[in-house]
Parts: C-alpha cells; structure tokens; sequence
C-alpha cells in the first residue's frame, strides 16, 4: 500500500511532534503504477500525505518528490499524466521547475496545476506565465483538489483523443464517425466546397441542429456573421492558419456563443475538411476574470495603476486624433501615515476604501475612471476641458469631507481630507502621457505646500 511505503521512509523524534520529517524517498521503481500517474511536488512531508490521501481512493497512482531536481527526474522516467507542483520549495522553486518541464520536448504537454498559499495577481499570473494550467490554494480542500485534478486530466485525455482521431483520418475516413461520437469537441466532415457529410453528436449539441438538418448544408451556417463570409470568401487562406481561431458560434434559435474553431484539409483518396469546434463560454469567463483581477486593485475595488496606465495611453492617442482635452486629478490623502499609526492599518484600509467609494460617486457622473495610484494616492483620468475638471475636483474634496472621518486632532484638521493636482493638455504625438502626469503631480505638490485639504491647477 503507497501510504505505508511513505510511512516507511518517515521518522519522528517525538511522538507529539506535529510535522513529519521526511529523512529519505523512496525510489519510484519500488510503487506500482496504474491508472492514471499524478506526481506530486512539495518539500513539506504533511502536504504530500494528505494530497495522496485525497486522490489514491479515486483511483491514481500517486508518485511524488520533494525537490523540483528531483521532479525532473521523475518526470522525464515516469511520464506523469499531471503534475501538482508546490511553489515555493528551497533551491529550484515552483514556477522554475514548471519552466524546465515545459522546455523539454516529452515533458511539455503534461499539466502542471500549482499549488500555493500565494493568492495575489502578480503571483498566479507568473504561475500561468511559467506554464502552469490551474492552480489549487492552500490550505487545499478534498473536493477542490479531485475536481481540477480531474477536469485536467479529461482535458488531457481530450487532447490525446484529438490528436489519435487526426492521424485515424488520415488512414481512414469511414473510421471517423465511430470515434468522434465520444468526444466532447464537436467535429464535423465536409467536402471541399464546404458542405457537410458527417458530424458529431457534440455538432448537434452546440449547434441546436439535428444531424439531419446539417448534412448537405454549408458548415457556414454554424458560424456568426462576418465569420460564415470569411470562410466563404477566402477557405484557402483559412486552411492555411494550423492554428484554432476564436471566433463566434450561431446557435439554431439565433443566439450566439463564443467558440474555438478549427478547419483542416485532409488529403486521402477524396480530399476533405475536418472541423473541430468547441465551445469556449467558460474559458472565457475564466480568462475575463484574471483579466478582471489583474487590472483592479484588490483593497479598494477601483482600477490599478497598470488598468490607469493602459487606458491612459489609449486615451491618449485618442485625444490627439481628435484634440480634445485630457484631465489628470491626482489625490493624495492628508496625513495618512499619522492616521494609520494612530488607528491602526485595518481602520487605515477601510479609510482608503470609503475615500475610492467617494471619488467613484463623483467620477461616475462625468467621462471618466478612477484608480488607485500607489499607497493613499489616487488618480482620475478626466474628459473635457480644464473647467470640468476643476469642478471635479472640488465635488470630489466636498464628498470626501462629507465622510467625516476621524483624524488625529495634531495634523491641523479632526477630519480626513484630502489634496488634489489638476493638469489639462490637448495631446499631440508628439508629447507623452508622462508629461501630463508630471503635471498634475507637481500640482498635488503645491497643493500639500500651501496647507492641504484644497486643490492647485498646474500653471505654467
């Protein structure tokens, strides 16, 4: 039994002591695959027993190491059907282990699903970034473990499957129908001109179609308008992109479906097209809402300085094309370092919070965003003319005030407020948002110099 080999290799010096203490691993020739491999990757003896207590009962073979050398190894020997891959390790971290799986040509195409008690953006985009497929936090919880474990490895599955059906095609197209029903991407025959001969249960699924009603029909009337023109106007140079296109999927009662779209001529005795499509909804989801976090800053729910700097520079651009004026109100809040002492950074927070809420209140009335610039510091990207932008701001100094929120009595006001900088500019290409910024940065300055809790227009 796997759980007594482990059991073996660990030693304890006290029996009330609450972490084992791995001396030595076992070497992997000693366990008897079957079924699906999983390796498992962590340096902490109690996280590796309890993952393998969770997944052996749904029938894996579980095989592990604690250090991302020895992850290699095994991997290249075992050829694992997935990886769950501890990020923080001693020597070779997580996201370094993950990269070298990835560059090596039989290791590439196995997920690797991290798991980390690190939740913050930048964390789980370098996990993604390194090549990692999902990631599970710690501390881990059975459901959520078997569930992504076993999503990914029907995934995995699935693109196995795909690729033996291909090779299937090629060796025999009468083959193709009884394959194909059992996969969950909905694939479809066609001949060169596009009308369908065969489909897959899963076509009939996401289109709302029966089979009867597609076959002899253009495979075009599965996709939305401009992409069914696309494929009709120029297939050869669609069937020159190998790769999956995203594109827009037309549903039988006329709705509409983001969906993964895939066109391949096959050359057997009678050429033919495959197509291979699969609905992305979910994916989508999943990708906006990383997006969604990356782009927000977590205390305060207002966008980050990266979202600021992005939308800055397409306004920007826009604003010169059409010369327009650009707005920058920078905000800083009075005496926040004494506030924070003095109350403590959980009041400081939620101090932050109520201010970002305050600002949004005012900014939503006009063309504008609002984001959070850095520590206590905000900033508003403001359309229209420098007026409108002075009014802005003094709407955004009276909502604050209106907060009264309690300040240290010693900073010269018994209410948090806040100072503002003020810059406008007509862009031109040849200027720089920066200039703008520096702008009203050197007005929030002269703001704080003269006394706080009042605004300054950049002069020139």
């Amino acid at each position: 039994m796997l759980v007594k080999i482990i059991l073996n290799c660990f030693s304890r010096k006290d029996a009330d002591e609450p972490q084992l203490q791995l001396e030595t691993e076992p070497e992997f020739e000693a366990l008897q695959p079957t079924g699906e491999k999983i390796l498992i990757v962590d340096d902490t003896s109690d996280n590796l027993y309890l993952l393998e207590k969770f997944l052996v009962p749904q029938g894996y073979t579980v095989f592990y190491a604690m250090s991302g050398k020895k992850a290699l190894q095994l991997a290249e020997q075992l050829l694992p059907d997935l990886i769950l891959l501890d990020v923080m390790m001693p020597g070779m971290d997580g996201f370094e282990t993950c990269k070298r799986l990835k560059s090596h040509p039989g290791l590439r195409d196995i997920p690797v699903i991290f798991v980390t008690g690190r939740t913050e953006v930048k964390a789980l985009a370098k996990a993604f970034e390194a090549g990692g497929v999902d990631y599970i936090t710690k501390p881990v919880k059975r459901q959520e473990v078997v569930s992504r474990v076993r999503t990914h490895l029907q995934l995995q599955h699935l693109y196995r499957e795909r690729e033996r059906m291909i090779v299937a095609l090629d060796e025999h197209k009468s083959r193709l129908q009884a394959v194909i029903d059992h996969i969950d991407e909905g694939i479809f025959t066609s001949d060169m001109d596009g009308v369908i001969e065969s489909v897959n249960l899963q076509v009939s699924k996401l289109s709302g179609y029966p089979d009867r009603e597609l076959i002899g029909q253009s495979f075009t009337r599965l996709l939305d308008r401009p992409f069914s023109q696309q494929y009709r106007e120029d297939m050869g140079a669609v069937l020159q992109n190998d790769k999956s296109q995203e594109i827009v999927g037309l549903h039988r009662d006329g709705s509409t479906y983001p969906l993964a779209f895939f066109l391949r001529q096959i050359d057997v005795a009678k050429p033919l097209l495959v197509g291979v499509m699969r609905d992305i909804t979910l994916e989508k989801q999943y990708q906006d809402n990383l997006q969604r976090l990356s782009e927000t800053d977590s205390l305060t729910g207002v966008a980050n300085r990266r979202k600021f700097e992005n939308i800055l520079k397409e306004k920007w651009g826009l604003a010169a094309r059409k010369r327009h004026f650009l707005s920058i109100i920078m905000l800083d809040v009075d005496h926040f370092k004494r506030f924070n002492d003095s109350f403590g950074h959980p009041r400081g927070d939620r101090c932050l919070i109520m201010i970002a809420e305050a600002i949004n209140r005012v900014v939503k009335r006009t063309p504008g965003m609002v984001a959070r610039y850095g520590g206590e510091e905000f900033v508003v990207l403001a359309e229209g003319d420098p007026e409108q932008a002075r009014k802005t701001g003094h709407r955004i100094i009276r909502e604050v005030e209106r907060l009264a929120i309690p300040h240290v009595p010693e900073t010269g006001n018994d209410r948090v407020t806040v100072s503002l900088g003020i810059a406008s500019l007509k862009p031109a290409f040849e200027t720089k948002a920066g200039e703008l910024l520096q702008r009203a940065d050197s007005a929030l300055y002269r703001a704080k110099q003269e006394g706080r809790n009042r605004l300054q227009v950049y002069q020139e």
